[in-house]
């Protein structure tokens, strides 16, 4: 009885890991962002551009969010644009402080997948792109009654609009930089998808 639950609960996981998809809506930041681009007329665009550090207050154009950095201080990002690369970075770096595998059970995957769902979602609110966001979690590996999990690097955000992302994102990626890359590959020139690796 117990080897049938325990079955269960990883063919649960299998099904989270396919849809990889994130489900929290972040109202609150949501709405902090669009405040702080509510809260004056925009400048002309000529005057903030993508990366480009900004006061508090700073009067953000359309089509302009503004990204809060770990270390206080707030920089353009441009919904049109590639996401800075400084950004990334500190998305990253805030993500893998939050986003962390503690255990190789069913209960420890659960908890790790609402944290990075809920990262990815804030990220998106922060950025105005859809994320895909690479964390340290649990993947499947064999096959009915032998299916189990192993910690590996695996995604969540919006993995479901790639189909070799939510083929592979199943049995997981052995190294950050091997699912960087297939992400990478798999978003190629599309600026509205930012890939973050949480570390």
């Amino acid at each position: 009885m117990q080897h049938r639950a325990t079955t269960a609960a990883i063919a649960a996981l299998a099904v989270a890991l396919l849809s990889g998809c994130s489900a929290s809506s972040h109202d609150d930041a949501r709405v902090a962002v669009v405040a702080e681009k509510r809260q004056a007329p925009a400048t002309p665009s000529a005057m903030i551009t993508p990366g480009v550090h900004i006061s508090a207050g700073a009067k953000l154009p359309d089509g302009f969010v503004a990204y809060p950095m770990a270390d206080g201080s707030k920089v353009a990002v441009s919904e049109s644009a590639p996401v800075p690369a400084a950004v990334i970075a500190d998305a990253g770096k805030q993500a893998g402080a939050i986003v962390k595998v503690s255990g190789s059970t069913v209960e420890s995957q659960e908890a790790v997948v609402s944290a990075a769902d809920s990262r990815a979602s804030l990220i998106n609110v922060q950025t105005g792109h859809a994320v895909v966001l690479i964390y340290r979690g649990l993947a499947v590996t064999g096959t009915g009654a032998n299916m189990s999990y192993i910690q590996a690097w695996v995604m969540r955000g919006a993995v479901s609009e790639f189909p070799t992302l939510v083929a592979g994102n199943l049995h997981g990626w052995g190294s950050a930089e091997a699912a960087q890359a297939a992400a990478t590959a798999a978003v190629g020139a599309n600026t509205s998808v930012v890939v973050v690796v949480a570390q």
